[in-house]
């Protein structure tokens, strides 16, 4: 996987990688003391969002941009607004200027993103992808169990705009690596043409089920069903017009889509489940969050072998999924900290070995029997499916627990349908990823 050109293009991106997840992970550990400082609570939720709805707008709009820029000139604008973006945020004298920051950073993600996708889908074969995906899982694990704290202390040592710049580093050295080798990429055909009203319709959407969410009544609800159907309708329709024409890779990028949007939606309210469901401390939260985490990352790095194996790992991941859901409505059922609280920690668990399973092989299934110089609009897409699914899974359960415990539902049993609803939803997860894979199983075998 490292040897030649390829490999220290892997590295530069596994580096820029790690230096996202540690500047993603700085910037919700001090937003709260940035929002207080600058008196900046009223923008602190579109703050959150900005940087993601902004780079699945650039996402939504196809590979053409970057396709006409060149691989190279792509990487060189995406770092600048990155560097650009951080400044912002870390100089910022008001609330509105971090939001502004946000937003360009987010462009350059989704730039990074698609062709990031593009260079693993283009110079990696098919039998050896499934490991490299499982890399860019694992370049999370460090981040995510130290980052809160090595954050924390650089805020209070020297304070949050130092806690928000310091990650920069990382992320523009990363990309200056990934300008160097970047010209080792083949030269794509051409990219999918994408109507810009798709982008602004998936933003749009994701905005009206995010503000309806937060209200009650018929109203709400509906503007909130609106919403999330809308996006979740809008994004079936770019994968399916980034599939080169291929039913198999239709269903491999929407079991993609699937398995992620069911993963976000559960960790988005694991904490909940724990602390209000359960009564458990908000450390027995994190813990279940981190459980999964974990597991997602390690399993990632676990060899996939050879193609029957691989065709039987991903759907064995995707119902293990379904099964620590199930775990986990029945540790919110039962009422008890001391019986729900480990139980969920063992069914979030379960959650992530089953993402750890599917995601390796799913995310590199999207690029199965792809010419090199076409998978452009099948990268961007991919990059979509998983950024889109942060936001479209945190509003299926948290947006639909919003609504129901402010008409008056209880917060136990409104999360424990919740969680046997994304149960259910893994069933379609696991019969579009056997539909992916069956011929490349056959063939392969």
């Amino acid at each position: 996987m490292f040897s030649g050109p390829r490999g220290r293009l892997l590295t530069a991106l596994l580096i820029g990688e790690f230096g996202a997840a540690v500047q993603g992970i700085a910037y919700s550990t001090v937003l709260p003391l940035a929002a207080t400082e600058l008196h900046g609570a009223a923008l602190y939720g579109a703050t959150l969002a900005a940087a993601t709805l902004s780079s699945i707008f650039v996402l939504a709009l196809g590979p053409g941009l970057m396709v006409r820029l060149g691989f190279s000139n792509a990487i060189g604008a995406a770092t600048v607004l990155f560097a650009l973006g951080a400044a912002l945020s870390a100089l910022a004298p008001a609330m509105v200027w971090i939001l502004v920051g946000n937003v360009i950073r987010g462009l350059s993600m989704g730039v990074i993103a698609g062709l990031g996708y593009a260079a693993l889908g283009s110079l990696y074969e098919d039998a050896l992808r499934p490991r490299v995906f499982g890399l860019f899982a694992f370049m999370w694990l460090v981040p995510s169990l130290v980052g809160p704290l090595i954050n924390a202390a650089v805020a209070s040592a020297a304070g949050w705009r130092w806690a928000m710049a310091w990650p920069a580093v990382l992320v523009i050295g990363g990309r200056l690596l990934m300008w160097r080798s970047a010209a080792i990429i083949p030269k794509q055909e051409g990219g999918a043409r994408v109507s810009p009203l798709i982008g602004f319709g998936v933003v749009a959407a994701l905005a009206l089920a995010t503000w309806t969410s937060s209200g009650g009544g018929l109203l709400a609800w509906a503007g909130y069903l609106i919403g999330l159907c809308a996006a979740i309708v809008l994004s079936l329709v770019l994968i399916v017009h980034a599939s080169v024409g291929s039913r198999r890779r239709v269903a491999a990028l929407t079991a993609f889509f699937g398995s992620c949007v069911v993963y976000f939606a559960a960790e988005s309210v694991m904490p909940l489940s724990v602390v209000t469901g359960l009564g458990g401390t908000v450390l027995a939260g994190g813990i279940v969050v981190g459980a999964a985490g974990v597991a997602w990352s390690l399993l990632g790095l676990v060899p996939v072998g050879s193609a029957p194996r691989a065709f039987g790992r991903a759907p064995i991941g995707a119902v293990l999924i379904g099964l620590g859901l199930v775990g986990l409505a029945l540790a919110v059922l039962s009422g008890s900290t001391r019986v729900g609280v480990p139980a969920a920690i063992v069914a979030g668990t379960v959650v992530g070995i089953g993402m750890g399973m599917a995601y390796t092989v799913q995310s590199a299934a999207n690029f199965n029997d792809l010419e090199p110089t076409q998978v452009s609009a099948v990268a961007t897409a991919a990059a979509f499916a998983e950024t889109g699914s942060i936001t479209v899974g945190s509003l299926l359960t948290g947006g639909s627990y919003s609504l129901a415990t402010s008409s008056g539902a209880a917060a136990a049993p409104t999360l424990t349908i919740g969680f046997l609803i994304l149960a259910a939803l893994t069933a379609p997860v696991v019969w579009l990823t056997v539909v992916s894979l069956r011929r490349r199983a056959g063939v392969l075998s």
